[in-house]
């Protein structure tokens, strides 16, 4: 038998495209032997031969179906065939991305319309990436480039972002990934209620040590009729019960963090507050403060519960209608009073007779201190 071929050339490592161009055409070459006539090429399937099939030189081609194998040759001569030299022929794919950046706390973008960028690198061998993204969330454009643009539905909660490289040799299984995450926001921790000065001017705040972990604000309540004055959304808010006529108002404070995605579960203080009200039982004068109620300094005045007062329309959006019912004609001093305690006005108005004031008022909330000498009579009116 001829001698065995010791010699086997060409690429081990192909790139193999479906297309049949020359740029894909491969050459594989072996020894000439002394006693050989001819030479047996065997080719693994996906490969095809060209030219050269018998002599000591081929040309092939590698089709998409390709995988893995060898090309082999033996001598062959009168006598019979040698034994088998072999080149293994490995499937070239395009290289594993090495980088994949872009923000992993999506939270600001989720549901509202916006888009985030990731990007990967450019790689060896490869004329495209495909990208996969997790439930939620959408490639609004860059497919099969470098660069993409990811919108996130409210749905999604979290997930893996992925790229492979491609090529006409097919798709690379390994991946470059990234995980995506959406930040909760978390409950604030204990309210701090601080309570400052004398009424009128008494202050209430109510704040929280630090921002809880993920929030960017806080969203504060408080309990009706108070007003927060400032600080919605930061750390310490100042409040306002000055609209109430109530001695105490009982109920919660609340403390929810905040951020683009989420809202945390809320913190509760339970209060009872005792407020700066204007008694209704009050005496007509000069206002001055004495502990923490308002006092009205004058002659002593009987506070009536049977002084015969109407007052219309309440609330109002511009005057109010005063008839005051008297057993004899008087002059009747009404002072306006706003909810601090201090004077706003005083009017005089006949008895028995319908009157029209508070025209020029300001919009919010007021006493109507009504007294003939011998009895008063307090009336809260709204003026809208």
């Amino acid at each position: 038998n001829p001698t065995t071929p010791s010699v086997l050339t060409g690429s081990a490592d192909v790139y193999v495209c479906s297309s049949a161009s020359s740029s894909n055409v491969y050459t594989y070459k072996t020894s000439k032997i002394a006693s050989a006539t001819s030479y047996l090429w065997t080719l693994p399937s996906g490969v095809n031969m060209i030219s050269g099939q018998g002599d000591t030189l081929i040309t092939v081609t590698f089709d998409s179906t390709y995988s893995t194998g060898s090309i082999s040759v033996k001598s062959v001569n009168p006598c019979g065939i040698s034994a088998v030299k072999t080149l293994a022929v490995t499937k070239r794919l395009p290289v594993t991305p090495t980088t994949l950046l872009g923000t992993t706390d999506v939270c600001t973008s989720i549901g509202n319309g916006t888009t985030l960028r990731y990007t990967t690198n450019k790689v060896a061998n490869a004329t495209s990436y495909l990208w996969s993204t997790p439930t939620g969330a959408r490639i609004v454009s860059g497919q099969g480039d470098t660069s993409i643009l990811v919108g996130f539905d409210s749905s999604f909660t979290s997930g893996v972002i992925a790229v492979r490289s491609v090529s006409s040799c097919g798709v690379n299984t390994a991946s470059k990934t990234l995980t995506l995450t959406k930040s909760i926001a978390a409950m604030p921790n204990a309210i701090v209620p601080n309570f400052s000065g004398v009424c009128p001017n008494k202050i209430y705040t109510y704040s929280i040590p630090a921002m809880p972990a993920n929030a960017t604000s806080i969203v504060w309540t408080v309990p009706s009729p108070g007003v927060i004055i400032s600080g919605q959304g930061t750390l310490k808010i100042t409040v306002s019960f000055s609209s109430s006529t109530a001695a105490t108002i009982s109920g919660n404070v609340t403390a929810q963090g905040v951020n683009g995605c989420s809202v945390s579960a809320i913190k509760t203080l339970v209060v009872r507050i005792t407020t700066c009200a204007v008694p209704f039982a009050v005496q007509l004068g000069k206002t001055q403060v004495s502990g923490n109620e308002p006092v009205i300094e004058n002659t002593p005045a009987t506070v009536s519960n049977s002084l015969n007062v109407a007052v219309y329309p309440n609330p109002s959006t511009n005057y109010f209608n005063v008839k005051v019912n008297s057993s004899k004609i008087d002059k009747i001093q009404v002072n306006i009073v706003n909810l601090q305690g201090n004077l706003i006005k005083t009017v005089l108005v006949n008895s028995n007779e319908l009157s029209q004031i508070g025209a020029d008022l300001r919009p919010g909330s007021y006493i109507l201190q009504i007294n003939n000498g011998k009895e008063m009579k307090a009336v809260k009116i709204i003026k809208m």
